[in-house]
């Protein structure tokens, strides 16, 4: 069975480190032939974990939106049994490139929101995108509902598969904290983010909300790089909090980070699932996250949850767990144990299932 993945680029977000996470398993578990090709090269954990893996990265040379790829991803295609493609406009890329190969393509829908859908002229154009998939999966029942209010039942209904996301839960299971200090270079209580400097993520209301706690030994450390970086950079310049918030950039220890954090905050202004929340759970630390759709769901009644964007809101919810012990324990054996339903092995083991109803169908 040969298998190509197809997204834009291997950079930090949730589905780049879903496809990081799923295909070396795919590879040595099920003794799938897996490719991945990608528009932008970078140098990240997730691109060099594939490499390390024997997995073989297809660089494009194109840019990302020049419909001047369709004959190479064509090519590939045609070399492919199965073809999942990931995120825009890499979905419009294959579906119309499979127009000259009719093969098997699957699309997996990362998110509950998408500008695009600020435009209702673009609905019939996505109908027909969407259309062209042989399956569609959702990472959650949100996301699945969103898109169906988006193309309609007619597509919907035949083509959808809800396959939740998942981590490589034993990375977490076998790390321990050590010391905060020696991880971080700074003495005090660590309150960490784990997000790309995006849209959909919200750090601004972060900063904000560590303006408001005045206690000068917590402190706000950011995993992750992206255009909005600088911007939150600014910010924190702006409001005097340099001395209090980190930014480490791209990182592959990502566990080894989540168990020395004393508190893993997941704010954003919409979230298809929320994979960065379950490594913070996964860590055994309190999760706070934004309350919205997919997130919360994610979350649920092991973590709290403040309104999108109310920097007071999340000031209050960080200050409950710094001063109350009791309820910090608690929350942080919740987290260990929502966390526990979301492993990788399962999330490959559906992927695999439906491979295979093509295949011999």
């Amino acid at each position: 069975m040969k298998i190509l993945h197809i997204i834009p680029s291997l950079e930090m977000g949730g589905a780049e480190r879903l496809v990081s996470d799923m295909l070396p398993l795919m590879k040595t578990e099920y003794g799938v032939e897996v490719r991945v090709a990608v528009f932008r090269k970078s140098n990240t954990p997730f691109e060099q974990r594939l490499i390390d893996n024997g997995i073989e990265i297809i660089h494009l040379d194109y840019p990302l939106r020049s419909f001047k790829s369709i004959p190479k991803i064509t090519q590939l295609i045609k070399a492919s049994d199965i073809v999942h493609a990931h995120l825009f406009p890499i979905n419009y890329l294959v579906a119309i490139a499979n127009l000259f190969s009719r093969k098997t393509i699957i699309f997996t829908e990362h998110s509950t929101f998408n500008k695009r859908r600020l435009h209702k002229w673009l609905r019939p154009i996505e109908k027909a995108i969407y259309s062209q998939y042989s399956a569609i999966t959702c990472i959650s029942n949100e996301t699945a509902s969103s898109l169906t209010d988006w193309i309609g039942k007619k597509i919907t209904n035949k083509k959808n598969t809800i396959i939740q996301n998942g981590i490589d839960l034993e990375r977490f299971e076998k790390e321990t904290s050590f010391n905060p200090e020696l991880m971080f270079g700074k003495k005090g209580i660590p309150l960490l983010m784990i997000s790309r400097f995006s849209k959909p993520k919200d750090h601004s209301t972060v900063v904000r909300a560590l303006k408001l706690i005045n206690r000068q030994d917590v402190y706000v450390v950011f995993v992750g790089d992206g255009e909005k970086k600088n911007e939150i950079k600014e910010l924190s310049d702006i409001l005097n909090l340099t001395d209090r918030i980190i930014f480490l950039g791209l990182r592959s220890d990502i566990p080894s980070i989540v168990k020395n954090a004393y508190i893993g905050i997941q704010s954003s202004h919409w979230e298809g699932f929320g994979l960065s929340a379950i490594e913070l759970m996964a860590g055994g630390i309190p999760v706070i996250a934004s309350d919205v759709e997919g997130l919360a769901q994610v979350v649920n009644n092991s973590g709290l949850l403040f309104e999108k964007g109310n920097e007071k809101d999340l000031a209050s919810k960080i200050q409950y767990l710094l001063n109350d012990k009791e309820v910090y324990d608690e929350f942080s054996k919740a987290s260990k144990r929502r966390a526990s339903d979301y492993s990788i092995k399962k999330t490959v083991s559906n992927y695999i299932c439906l491979y295979r109803k093509f295949i011999h169908s």
